[in-house]
């Protein structure tokens, strides 16, 4: 039986288009062995996603941060800043760190076991996309105005510390005052967030400007940060060494220098807080008293004089 020239052609287009697939196939499976070692170093070169917050940092605060807080510096990027809704919207947060205060301990010189104590106080730079915080040493330095926390008696607080604690040279960070000035767009501001009595967190403040969030920014991620309450100042902890975390405490300590060696000028500082802490409080009760003792006295004239009238009707 004769086959049409139709069915013989079919047949063979049957049989090319097999051998085409078989072959794309292979063709596939090669160039996937090929590549697989390059794209696995590529990968493994990629460096990892940067961690939303420090491990210490409880996971509620994460959250909060991560909505409530997110939503705050929208509005405080509007409100405050005066960015457009679209640049606001994409302000992001840096790393959230916790807060740490000097011990009582180590405030008064008695152990070094445990310097610092949480505060149940959370912060995170606030940034644009433009800025990165892994990468603060590409990043012209900006000059340093004031504390991050500046409740107007840094420089009296400051005062307090007549020594300027000097460190090694070699071991000192480039000042930031020595450096250009940043983009302002770059760095916002800072988030603060602390623990309330029911548990829950809520918004502390919010504190804008770019010096006091580069500085937040550039810190180690495993650096530990303390404020510190007389000198309305932050310092970093970074393997047992003390470093000023802002413009305010770098009046007070240049460089780095140890816990240990550290804890003189902490327990002297605080101490004379405390006393003018005291001389206040007591000059403070002193006034009931005397305004007391003024009016008894009135009161007692005044009788007097009333009686010595009716004496001499």
């Amino acid at each position: 039986m004769n086959e049409r020239p139709g069915t013989r052609l079919t047949a063979a287009r049957a049989r090319w288009s097999g051998r085409g697939l078989r072959a794309a196939l292979a063709g596939a499976v090669l160039l996937a062995v090929w590549t697989a070692p390059a794209v696995a170093q590529e990968l493994a070169e990629t460096d990892p996603p940067r961690p939303v917050a420090a491990a210490d940092v409880p996971e509620d605060v994460v959250e909060w941060f991560l909505d409530a807080g997110s939503q705050v510096v929208t509005n405080q990027a509007i409100q405050v800043l005066g960015l457009s809704p679209e640049a606001a919207a994409a302000a992001e947060l840096g790393l959230i760190r916790s807060v740490m205060t000097w011990s009582p301990s180590y405030i008064e010189a008695t152990s070094l076991v445990e310097p610092v104590v949480p505060a149940e106080r959370w912060i995170a730079p606030v940034m644009s996309p433009a800025s990165d915080d892994g990468d603060a040493d590409d990043e012209p330095e900006v000059e340093q105005t004031g504390s991050p926390e500046d409740s107007g008696d840094a420089e009296s607080a400051a005062g307090l510390a007549d020594e300027r604690t000097v460190a090694d040279p070699a071991e000192s960070p480039d000042p930031a005052t020595e450096e250009e000035e940043a983009n302002p767009g770059e760095y916002l501001g800072m988030l603060h967030a602390e623990r309330i009595d029911n548990g829950g967190i809520r918004l502390q403040s919010f504190v804008p400007g770019a010096a006091p969030a580069r500085d937040l920014a550039s810190l180690d991620s495993e650096a530990m940060l303390v404020f510190d309450e007389v000198l309305d100042a932050w310092f970093a902890i970074v393997d047992g060494e003390v470093q000023p975390a802002d413009a305010v405490a770098r009046e007070s300590l240049a460089g780095s220098i140890s816990l240990r060696d550290y804890q003189f000028f902490v327990a002297e500082r605080y101490a004379a807080d405390g006393d003018a802490t005291a001389e206040g409080g007591e000059a403070a009760s002193a006034e009931p008293a005397i305004w007391t003792a003024g009016i008894l006295g009135s009161l007692l004239m005044l009788t007097a004089a009333i009686v010595w009238l009716r004496k001499g009707d």
